[in-house]
């Protein structure tokens, strides 16, 4: 086998693999001496059928075997012998004979350059640390916390709708005089204020139970409009419950007569202590790689490139919620930097995986299955053949060795705060 570069940029590279005729004949000849010794044809007994006569009946089929067979193991052999991070598959086409009886056929590969990763571990990164501050715990525990421990309850002396009630109501939707069954709802629970059933609950506000309201809709300029029929039926409002040792009982002591209130504030705490956790890991990840990446200063590999500006887009999505892009790209063109500097930090991150063997292995994306499974409560057979798919599978790869990533440098960097001095902190992976 030789290997002759065609063409070669700082993140490409074309090769052609040339098999000697020699080479393919030998493996070609050994194949149909195999074959005579176990085929069985009439009038010949087995391991006595002549190559010749092989040759002729399966010469076509054994060579098309043998062509697969060197395309295989010459690519594999090439390709792992190389110094270079490829970022992607790479493609090759199908083996051709030249005029000397030769075969041959292409590889096009992406990859990162070898670049000096400059000192990446061991770094002072300053960020402005989030504490447990008690009464921020104390907002947390009375805004977010209890109320996800609310029940509805019927409102008792009072029957005029106020905003945060929820108005149960019976609601007809027409247009053209037909009748629209997705908008149509019986004791359908109205949550007031949250403008989340096409402007209805503003319709209902101040009104009375027993009373009928008609609301049209109208999409936009171009929609039919439809109208609305609102019976108020009763109103209910979500009760927080009160924290006591009835709470805790009911909901955390899980047969533990001995757990009490001390104990579900420290293990809450504890809770709230590890999404401080994550959010000063996820500071301190964001500016070590601002820190790390300007040492590439190499071009970046087209697909690298291109997922970065997907990932950026996703991201502004998701920040902006209700955005829109409808010229994709004059967006990237002016979001350029950005997205430059994005993919740099993918370059790198890449880079270090390679450098440190961060890797995910079979038992953590088993693991990973198994939870998911629990979590979801789905039959492990049910999740393992949900994660087959490749792109699923994919997914798990990534988010765990993101997590190990994300672990890697927070354990082998001192994360800084400057709001307290510069008093360097313990880092914390969870």
């Amino acid at each position: 086998m030789t290997v002759e570069t065609l063409n070669e940029t700082v993140t490409t590279r074309e090769v052609k693999i040339v098999v000697e005729q020699d080479e393919f004949d030998k493996k070609y000849n050994a194949k149909l001496k195999d074959l005579s010794k176990t085929v069985k044809l009439e009038g010949f007994r087995k391991g006595r059928v002549p190559v010749a006569l092989i040759k002729k009946r399966f010469g076509k089929s054994v060579k098309a075997e043998i062509t697969e067979d060197l395309l295989q193991e010459t690519s594999a052999s090439y390709l792992e012998g190389l110094d270079v991070m490829m970022v992607s598959q790479p493609s090759m086409d199908d083996f051709k004979q030249d005029k000397k009886g030769e075969f041959y056929y292409t590889i096009k590969y992406e990859f990162i350059p070898n670049f000096d990763m400059g000192e990446y571990k061991n770094l002072d990164i300053e960020i402005e640390a989030e504490k447990l501050d008690e009464e921020e715990f104390n907002n947390y525990l009375k805004e977010q916390f209890l109320p996800g421990f609310s029940k509805r309850v019927e409102v008792e002396g009072r029957d005029v709708v106020e905003t945060s009630d929820i108005a149960v109501v019976d609601i007809v939707a027409t247009k053209d005089d037909k009748e629209v069954e997705e908008f149509s709802k019986v004791d359908f629970p109205l949550e007031v204020g949250k403008d989340i059933f096409k402007g209805i609950d503003v319709a209902v506000l101040g009104k009375k139970i027993g009373e009928e309201i008609e609301f049209t809709y109208i999409k936009d300029e171009n929609s039919d409009p439809v109208n609305f029929k609102i019976t108020i039926k009763k109103l209910e409002v979500f009760e927080t419950p009160e924290l006591n040792e009835d709470f805790v009982q009911q909901y955390f002591a899980h047969g533990r007569e001995e757990y009490n209130m001390e104990a579900f504030l420290n293990d809450l705490k504890a809770e709230y202590q590890g999404q401080i956790d994550r959010k000063n890991n996820g500071k301190l990840v964001e500016k070590y790689l601002e820190m790390v990446t300007p040492v590439y200063t190499l071009d970046i590999p087209k697909t690298i490139l291109e997922g970065a500006k997907q990932d950026f887009l996703n991201r502004y999505l998701q920040k902006n919620e209700g955005a829109k892009v409808e010229d994709k790209e004059k967006f990237f063109e002016e979001n350029n930097e950005k997205i430059m500097n994005l993919a740099r930090q993918q370059v790198f991150v890449l880079k270090l995986k390679d450098v440190e063997h961060i890797h995910s292995n079979e038992s953590e994306i088993i693991n990973y299955i198994n939870t998911f499974s629990r979590q979801y409560g789905i039959p492990q057979e049910e999740a393992i053949k949900l994660f087959s798919d490749k792109n699923r599978y994919s997914e798990i790869v990534a988010l765990i060795e993101n997590q190990k990533i994300e672990e890697f440098i927070v354990s082998n960097n001192n994360l800084v705060d400057f709001s307290t001095n510069n008093t360097p902190v313990e880092n914390t992976v969870e």
